[in-house]
């Protein structure tokens, strides 16, 4: 009984959440937090635009570049559920916006 509460309340958590992407996202490399994604808006069908949070400045520079964010060292978690998404990620284009510095990512969600 537990065990069907516990899945019934993760799939209502990734429903109100948009399956994990209004809530954010945190990324990882190696274990250790680098940057969050935070704020998301809709793109297209399957993308999502975030405002991207450097958590670790040795690597703000290289978070400009796209083949960065192609590698596959790197893990999301969803902050809605604190689970890690385990599929690919496309279209990874980081890029700014005045001050701000903002990414785009596709494919980036949870299923219930």
């Amino acid at each position: 009984m537990f065990k069907f509460y516990k899945n019934y309340k993760r799939r209502q958590t990734l429903k109100k959440s948009n399956f994990g992407r209004n809530e954010g996202w945190i990324v990882e490399l190696n274990g250790k937090k680098i940057a969050e994604f935070i704020n998301p808006r809709a793109y297209d069908h399957f993308a999502f635009v975030y405002e991207l949070i450097v958590l670790d400045e040795s690597l703000k520079k290289e978070m400009e570049n796209y083949k960065f964010w192609n590698t596959t060292a790197l893990r999301f978690m969803s902050k809605a559920v604190n689970e890690y998404y385990d599929g690919p990620i496309l279209n990874v284009r980081p890029y700014e916006d005045t001050e701000e510095k903002y990414i785009t990512v596709k494919y980036l969600c949870l299923v219930p």
